[in-house]
């Protein structure tokens, strides 16, 4: 007998459930594992074969056409997932359309599958072609042990909305739900009904919410009023209310804020900063608010709303513990002044740019040096800080920014945490004339830092 077959079949399993994918479902194959672990010997069969955990999630890709093999598969894999709760995810290309009868007849009889079992369900990811109606089979299904949700759809008319709603009626656990729906493939940025208003769910249930699809101001607040638990909320393509015109806008800016508790990340993705990203900063209110990003493509409209921004935290009382923001054109000043807000709590900051728009130049970085007073205080801009990413945002002097690391890495105040990871690009427009700072990120700087990744 080989070593590998003395090793206890509760070992082994546990073997073999390190060889699935981490952060997805298993594809469904005969050519990968769990399946092809099952064809090595009899003693590895039936170790898999007898542990239905290992075929309990799992994903389906369906092509044109969808071949008929893949739902005898589909079958042994539910049949060795014995009673074990299901992880699934179904997909296909969703601007598929239309379909031809066969590829048609074959969805329709993996879903009608699936559907079966969905008293076993525990988290569903579909994506789909929309306006195909394949839905009919799903929104009678009941599933009461449904925690993640995810629906991702192509060519997408919001009457379907109100068929998809019956699923979630029928399923009072869920938690999670991520929602993409598109008009058409050229639709990302324009306002469409995304058929969010029309679901019913339990929206008080919810503590995870993505919302990938056209969200205006008004919708987002309306979601967020029935979110009385949310802890993370992600509006990616995010705009202001057509219907708020200007001579309301004031009126309903004013009223009194959602008070979320909650609510631990917020993240925000605009096409053009417009006066919904203030007009929604301006109506809530998180006191538990640790992880913010915020990134938008165009400056248009609107200046960075900092006035906004700083309200939303010192209403909170919040103090982060992430600050993301991507392409927003804040300034070094408005910059400091929201570092200051949270300096005592932030341990990552990210501030990504390609436009020029300078945010870190002398001034910032001074702030965030380790500086002694002569009564021995130590004086310096966020002591937690670990993670330093800064792209295309910095110009200053020749050795600023290696003065600033290095003393952030070499200082001997054990209250101060080193800055351990940093990524930075300069400016374009920035021209060393001393190479200081690179040589001292590319040589001194590695030394000390568990990890660091420093480009130009």
């Amino acid at each position: 007998m080989s070593d590998i077959h003395a090793i206890p079949p509760e070992l082994l399993a546990e073997i073999f459930v390190d060889t699935l994918p981490v952060d997805q479902d298993t594809p469904i194959s005969p050519y990968a594992a769990p399946m092809l672990l099952a064809q090595v010997s009899r003693y590895w069969r039936n170790t898999a074969i007898s542990h239905p955990s290992l075929w309990s999630s799992f994903a389906m890709e369906l092509g044109e056409p969808t071949h008929p093999r893949r739902i005898s598969l589909l079958l042994l894999w539910l049949e060795r997932s014995s009673s074990q709760q299901l992880s699934l995810s179904v997909s296909m290309h969703i601007f598929d359309t239309p379909l031809t009868s066969e590829t048609s007849k074959n969805v329709r009889s993996i879903l009608s599958i699936l559907f079966e079992h969905s008293h076993r369900w525990k988290r569903l990811s579909l994506a789909l072609p929309g306006s195909n109606h394949l839905f009919s089979d799903l929104c009678a299904s009941n599933a009461p042990n449904l925690q993640y949700l995810s629906f991702k759809f192509g060519n997408w008319s919001s009457e379907e909305s109100w068929d998809i709603s019956n699923l979630m009626q029928c399923s009072p656990a869920i938690q999670e739900l991520v929602w993409s729906s598109r008009s058409t493939c050229t639709s990302w940025d324009s306002p469409h009904d995304s058929g969010i208003l029309n679901l019913r769910i339990s929206w008080h249930n919810l503590s995870d919410v993505t919302l990938d699809t056209s969200v205006t101001l008004k919708t987002a607040l309306d979601v967020l009023h029935k979110c009385h638990r949310i802890v993370k909320f992600d509006l990616r393509h995010f705009s202001d209310s057509p219907e708020l015109h200007e001579d309301t806008r004031e009126q309903y800016s004013t009223q009194n804020p959602f008070h979320l508790t909650h609510l631990e990340t917020l993240t925000i993705y605009q096409h053009t900063l417009d006066y919904g990203f203030p007009a929604l900063l301006d109506r809530l209110t998180c006191p538990n608010l640790r992880h913010f990003a915020f990134a938008c493509g165009f400056l248009e409209l609107v200046a960075w709303p900092q006035s906004s921004f700083h309200n939303l935290l010192a209403r909170s009382g919040s103090h982060l513990h992430s600050l993301c923001l991507e392409f927003t054109g804040i300034n070094e000043d408005q910059l400091i002044h929201s570092l200051e807000q949270n300096s005592s709590s932030l341990t990552r900051l990210e501030v990504y740019d390609a436009r020029g728009d300078i945010c870190v130049g002398d001034i910032f970085l001074d702030a965030l040096q380790v500086t002694k007073t002569p009564f021995g205080v130590t004086r310096v801009l966020c002591p937690r800080l670990d993670t330093l990413n800064l792209h295309h945002v910095v110009e200053c002097t020749d050795g600023a920014l290696a003065t600033a690391l290095r003393s952030r890495i070499l200082h001997s105040d054990n209250s101060l945490t080193p800055i351990r990871t940093a990524n930075i690009l300069f400016s374009k427009r920035y021209h060393a004339t001393n190479p200081s700072d690179i040589s001292y990120l590319r040589e001194s700087y590695s030394n000390y830092l568990v990890y660091s990744n420093c480009i130009f």
